[in-house]
């Protein structure tokens, strides 16, 4: 849809051992999709993505990963 503050696609890498701060949207107007296209680790403990309380490992077997912008998340080690 052309017009909408939020109809664009964005595409980032993370270097090893790289990680994104705990944030989340002001409100939930858009959905967020993960997409790993490289497998960093099987053990989220060590690259993995959390959404709220849960923790998915950073892995292309788990395909993509769609959440609500405005529940918490991050990426990075989870210990």
């Amino acid at each position: 849809m052309l017009g909408t503050p939020f109809s664009f696609a964005f595409f980032s890498t993370l270097h090893p051992e790289s990680s994104i701060a705990p944030h989340a949207a002001p409100c939930n107007l858009r959905l967020r999709v993960h997409l790993p296209l490289l497998d960093a680790s099987p053990d989220p403990l060590q690259c993995g993505l959390r959404v709220g309380n849960e923790v998915v490992p950073w892995t292309r077997a788990n395909g993509p990963v769609v959440f609500d912008d405005a529940y918490e998340h991050e990426v990075g080690q989870h210990r």
